[in-house]
């Protein structure tokens, strides 16, 4: 099996957070209660794209916002797919593939032969 390699986008993924709270109706206030923490930078720097919550944050994040972790996170759109393609067998992925479909942030499976 060929490695899989992921990117996630910082900024994108803060971007990503910024919109789901307020789509939800939060604020950086009740997800600092929330998370116990005694002042807000983290979920700034968050937001801003400057940095990405831990493991046990997106965690508690996803909990709060009734939605998967990865839905949370933007990761480059190829990885899932490759994924796919490794675990049934249809293909594996080469470099050649993974930066065709770097630039793209969304690819149907048609488009890579499913």
């Amino acid at each position: 099996m060929e490695p899989i390699y992921l990117s996630i986008r910082q900024k994108e993924t803060g971007n990503q957070i910024k919109r789901l709270l307020k789509e939800n109706g939060y604020t950086v206030k009740d997800v600092q209660n929330a998370m116990g923490f005694e002042n807000p930078q983290a979920i700034y720097k968050w937001m801003a794209g400057r940095s990405l919550p831990s493991l046990d944050n997106l965690i508690i994040l996803s909990r709060i916002l009734h939605i998967s972790m990865e839905d949370i996170l933007v990761v480059d759109g190829d990885v899932v797919f490759c994924a796919i393609m490794l675990s049934c067998g249809r293909r594996a992925c080469t470099s050649a593939h993974l930066t065709a479909n770097a630039t793209s942030d969304r690819v149907s499976l048609s488009d890579i032969g499913f």
